[in-house]
């Protein structure tokens, strides 16, 4: 796919896929969007070194011997961090937070702010039974769809996304196409 993305990009005279694809969103070039990569990231460096550091602290009180954080361990050393820090669990407030009145109310206000109306699709086809699916109208117009995937399963842990997540192909051809899922599994329930 990379390879067909940089011969379309060359055939129609751009250097590569990135100034292809950019050249609309960020004009005049595609050096525009690594210009203000580059400055966000050199923006963020201090911030993101001091969390490391504070994540780095957080774990060695268990390891005194850590000297990194793998990337599996992030979010649990996240939220342990989280909690000795404001001495607080976010956890705490689910019971409160039941998942379809959180799921409709989100649906109601962006309703509301958008002048759009969600029609929920029994027939789609989906890559698992508790995945739902909605289509998004303007008036009497269908302009996008969307699948909500928001339980956990086997191969969905808490640090990566499901790899039951569709490919594009086989969920829609239309980019009017969104994939809401999570792999925080906020509402607690396990899907067997």
């Amino acid at each position: 796919m990379l390879t067909k993305r940089t011969e379309l990009a060359k055939l129609l005279g751009y250097s590569d896929w990135a100034a292809y694809i950019t050249e609309d969103r960020w004009s005049p070039a595609s050096q525009n969007a690594a210009d203000f990569i580059e400055k966000i990231a050199v923006a963020s460096a201090p911030g993101s070194k001091r969390d490391y550091q504070d994540l780095l602290t957080f774990k060695k009180r268990t390891d005194p011997n850590a000297a990194v954080i793998n990337p599996w361990e992030w979010l649990y050393l996240e939220h342990g961090a989280k909690i000795d820090k404001y001495g607080f669990d976010s956890q705490s407030v689910r019971p409160y937070l039941e998942y379809s009145r959180v799921k409709q109310g989100i649906l109601d206000l962006t309703s509301r702010m958008y002048a759009i109306t969600y029609k929920p699709v029994t027939d789609a086809k989906v890559w698992h039974s508790d995945v739902q699916v909605y289509d998004v109208y303007d008036g009497q117009d269908r302009i996008g769809r969307i699948y909500f995937d928001m339980f956990r399963g086997p191969t969905n842990t808490s640090t990566m996304p499901p790899s039951t997540s569709p490919p594009a192909s086989k969920v829609s051809a239309s980019r009017n196409t969104c994939w809401c899922a999570t792999s925080r599994n906020p509402w607690g329930v396990n899907r067997g």
